[in-house]
């Protein structure tokens, strides 16, 4: 098996990694080192020349040798003392003196420790046979230099013992016996150890011929072992006969093995000359042992060399064929296409398995010759030999115009190596890249959208896009730390995107989903909302956050908008019902009111002028007056909740704050609120709404009442004056409440803004609204001393002459029929009518008022709009139809004043339309007109 350095990411065959010795350790190492050097020193003992006390072959020294060059230093002590213990118990059975052997064994331990700091010092592994040099430096430091100087001490031993005649041959025969072992069995037991401790693979093969080549050895030598003795040329065929085995062993397995054929060879030429006992052409034994140990070193140290010099040459070979193959690797996996050229503008070679080659002969349109020439030419007029020269060409491949990128290098005077890239892939990708930055950053700036990326362990917040600037910040304004950002988010907001960031990094949330509010530098407020999820993770822990980040102010501002818009029309929804629903009670309380009114007025008729009846006619008056009062009430309340054209007319502003008193006296009452009057008797009328005015004016009021519910009961003064102005008329409305601050002022008047917890936001602007359209206006200050002021302005009216009143009494009873489902006000009405001369006939329904006119023949009907089995107009138009040839006067008798109502009943055949509420004299007129018609047309 061949022994060899090779590069590291080839495997060596016998060689340990030259960064680390291996080490022996463990409890068992001194036992197996005291075990062979107790061998050892009896094999020594047996392989002595018989007439001579020194040894052929002396294996305990080198034996230890390999032991301290496979162990550790600080182990050494450990290993030398088990050895000497089995030096001692050797030597003793041996018949050495006990005062002899401990010198012996400290010139074996010094030999050995020396040769052992030599070898580990000049060579990096024990790999000996790695090179030339490792050899040469075993040979020197362990072979010659350690035995040498080891050899001293027990040189004198030997002369005392008698193995030597005197110093110099004991020293000689010494350290020539112990460099023998060194130089046989050393480089073996540690190539031995290596093989074992690596447990490289076996080839069964290779072992067969090893083993072949060990039979022919020992052929050889029983062939030549009986040719001349122990002469001088019985040696030498004895020796040098195994010579071409070693040669086969050198060859074909290196170093390691020819160590072990070195060792057969030399035990077995020990063994040959051991068996021959006597001394070649009457040599001493001693000379007979050093001419057998220098023939075998003279054999072994060329092997040796040429060993080393086969490793280091199979080593560089091998180091060449791999980096030949990394370089056909990388060849093989570049994009590229190699020529080289000479400067003839010929190209001598190209690289064949390239994208970039195939791609241009495929095209069918030539090699690239042409502008390679050119490319070399431009390259000797420009660049220097050694700037490497850069340039570009197009070809068209098919209907695809591919761009290539062409460098050239000078390898020599005459050769220039050229690499030819396809840059058209990657220039497209460039340009998709740069126009996808383009597009993002127009996104990022005209959405106020961008991208984050958090370092947890450094806290480092890398922010791209325009949130600076949105936030009026410069770059130099805010560095890329999570603290300097922190402090820009709302106080609100702070713990709670502290609180989710924390969870996300701890692995309570996947995903970081949150909006908050940041901090102009204005001051202002803008809604981001941040998205992220962990990016990197570094032993299972998240490293970094990424994320993205988009400005939703607006979004939020047409939320609240929105929620605002909802509220209002909520709010607007219940102000229609709930002014629906008034109107209802408005109209359903003109009914009994209608018939207290009409019951009043016939029962002061029915009372005669006797003085004794004088205390009751007061009663009935009083009646009938607080039932038109409160019929005007109910009037002016539904006018105000129902949605009317306005009607304007010369009114009286202080009449108007009266009645306005006059409805809000209860809650006035209530609420202990002191009114005080400081109205102009002289104020003219003003041109306005009867109804409207007083609606303006109520809803002041009950701000005025709902500002000062929390002030003490003695400063609830509520004072309304009245005065003239040049062409306008003023009221104003003061109050002692809690007033509004400066930025109320502004909003006052904004539909569905209140400063109140139950308001709704409308009065205020409902007021400015019906103030404008007259022509007037509406304000509000705040008192010096505490409260606010309303004040509103009206046009005057120009004086009109008034219209006179005809009040004449009917000059004839009529036959009048009466249609009404309300009990009360038709009794009313009945005993009204009959008090007056009329006949009345009744009916309280539709279908009874046809049966009541056939048999009646009626002259006039008064003919309720809402009856429970047909309208009103249905009414009248069955009594047209029945009664095609009468002279029947047909009057609609409702409650509502509204004038599309008018224009129906009209249409339906009434002659006239007559209000519940109104004053009875307009009946009067009423049955007086008809009654005149009907005479004039007889």
């Amino acid at each position: 098996m061949a022994h060899s350095t090779i590069p590291a990411v080839v495997r060596p065959a016998f060689s340990i990694r030259a960064e680390w010795w291996p080490s022996l350790h463990g409890v068992w190492p001194p036992v197996l080192v005291g075990s062979a050097y107790y061998v050892g020193c009896l094999a020594g003992f047996a392989l002595r020349f018989p007439s001579s006390g020194i040894s052929f072959f002396w294996p305990p020294t080198a034996l230890l040798t390999a032991a301290l060059l496979l162990s550790a230093p600080r182990s050494w002590t450990v290993l030398l003392g088990s050895a000497l213990v089995a030096h001692g118990i050797a030597h003793a059975q041996a018949g050495v003196p006990t005062a002899a052997w401990p010198i012996l064994f400290f010139g074996n331990a010094s030999q050995a420790v020396l040769a052992a700091a030599i070898v580990r010092r000049l060579l990096p592994a024990p790999a000996l046979f790695a090179n030339c040099r490792n050899v040469v430096a075993f040979l020197i430091g362990a072979c010659a230099i350690a035995p040498a100087i080891a050899s001293f001490i027990p040189a004198f031993v030997y002369v005392s013992l008698g193995w030597a005649p005197d110093l110099m041959a004991a020293w000689r025969d010494r350290a020539i016996s112990n460099a023998i072992a060194m130089l046989t069995l050393v480089p073996s037991f540690v190539t031995l150890w290596c093989v074992l401790s690596e447990r490289r693979r076996i080839v069964p093969g290779r072992c067969l011929e090893y083993g072949l080549l060990l039979l022919g050895v020992v052929a050889v030598q029983l062939a030549t072992s009986g040719v001349g003795g122990l002469n001088i040329l019985g040696l030498s065929v004895a020796l040098y006969a195994p010579a071409p085995f070693l040669v086969w062993a050198t060859v074909r397995f290196g170093g390691a093995g020819l160590s072990f054929a070195l060792v057969w060879t030399t035990l077995l030429t020990i063994a040959a000359v051991s068996t021959n006992h006597g001394s070649p052409n009457g040599a001493t034994p001693a000379d007979t042992v050093i001419a057998v140990q220098l023939l075998i070193a003279a054999h072994a140290i060329p092997m040796m060399l040429i060993a080393g010099l086969l490793e280091q040459t199979r080593a560089e070979h091998l180091a060449l064929a791999e980096a030949e193959r990394q370089n056909r690797a990388i060849l093989r996996a570049l994009p590229d296409s190699l020529y080289v050229l000479t400067r003839h503008r010929d190209p001598v070679t190209s690289s064949q398995r390239l994208s970039t080659a195939a791609a241009v002969r495929d095209s069918g349109s030539g090699d690239v010759s042409s502008e390679l020439a050119e490319g070399v030419g431009r390259m000797s007029r420009i660049a220097g030999p050694d700037t490497p020269f850069v340039t570009e060409f197009t070809r068209n491949i098919g209907a695809d115009a591919r761009r290539y990128e062409a460098r050239f290098v000078e390898i020599d005077d005459d050769r220039v190596l050229s690499v030819v890239r396809d840059v058209t892939d990657p220039r497209r990708a460039a340009d998709a890249l740069r126009q996808v930055q383009q597009r993002y950053a127009l996104a990022t700036a005209a959405g106020g959208i961008g991208v984050w990326e958090l370092e947890v362990a450094t806290g480092r917040l890398r922010v791209e896009g325009d949130i600076k600037a949105l936030l009026g910040y410069s770059d130099e304004d805010l560095d890329d730390q999570l603290a300097t950002w922190t402090k820009l988010l709302h106080q609100e907001d702070r713990q709670q995107v502290a609180a989710r960031l924390a969870a996300l990094i701890g692995g309570e949330l996947a995903r970081f989903d949150v909006e908050f509010r940041v901090t102009h530098q204005d001051g202002a407020t803008r809604w981001l909302r941040v998205k992220g999820a962990v990016g990197e993770r570094v032993d299972g822990r998240p490293a970094s956050v990424l994320g993205t980040y988009a400005d939703i102010t607006e979004r939020k501002e047409a939320g609240r908008a929105l929620a605002e818009a909802n509220d209002a029309l909520v709010r607007t929804g219940r102000i229609v019902a709930v002014a629906e629903f008034s109107a209802s009670i408005a109209h359903e309380l003109q009914q009994p009111l209608a018939a207290i009114a009409i019951n009043a007025e016939a029962g002061l008729q029915s009372v005669n002028e006797d003085g004794s009846l004088a205390h009751l006619r007061a009663v009935l008056t009083d009646v009938l007056k607080d039932s038109v009062q409160a019929k005007e009430i109910v009037d002016r309340t539904r006018a105000m909740l129902t949605n009317q054209p306005m009607r304007r007319e010369a009114i009286s502003l202080n009449d108007a704050v009266r009645h306005v008193l006059d409805i809000a006296t209860g809650r006035l009452r209530q609420s202990g609120i002191h009114i005080e009057l400081a109205l102009n008797d002289g104020l003219p009328r003003v041109f306005a709404d009867p109804v409207q005015v007083p609606q303006v004016l109520l809803n002041l009021m009950v701000n005025a009442i709902d500002a000062m519910a929390t002030v003490p009961r003695h400063l609830r003064v509520l004072r309304i004056s009245s005065r003239a102005g040049r062409k306008v008329a003023i009221v104003s409305v003061r109050d002692q409440g809690q007033g509004f601050a400066a930025d109320d002022a502004r909003r006052l008047f904004e539909p569905f803004y209140t400063t109140k917890t139950q308001g709704i936001g409308m009065g205020l602007a409902i007021s400015r609204s019906i103030v404008t359209k007259h022509g007037g206006s509406l304000w509000a200050v705040s008192n010096a001393d505490r409260g606010a002021t309303f004040r509103f302005t009206l046009p005057l009216a120009v004086a009109a002459a008034a219209a006179p009143i005809e009040d004449r009494a009917p000059s004839h009873p009529r036959r009048i029929l009466l249609v009404d489902d309300h009990d009360e006000l038709r009794r009313a009405m009945t005993r009204l009518l009959r008090t007056r001369g009329h006949e009345v006939a009744v009916a309280d329904s539709g279908s009874r008022a046809f049966f009541a006119a056939e048999a009646f023949r009626p002259d006039a009907a008064i003919v309720d709009m809402s009856l429970p089995d047909m309208s009103g107009l249905e009414v009248a138009r069955g009594l047209r139809k029945a009664f095609p040839a009468e002279r029947l006067q047909l009057i609609a008798f409702t409650a509502s004043h509204d004038d599309d109502l008018r224009e129906a009943c009209f249409a339906a055949g009434f002659d006239a339309y007559l209000l519940k509420q109104g004053d009875t004299r307009e009946l009067d007129r009423l049955l007086l007109r008809g009654a005149s018609r009907i005479s004039g047309e007889s």
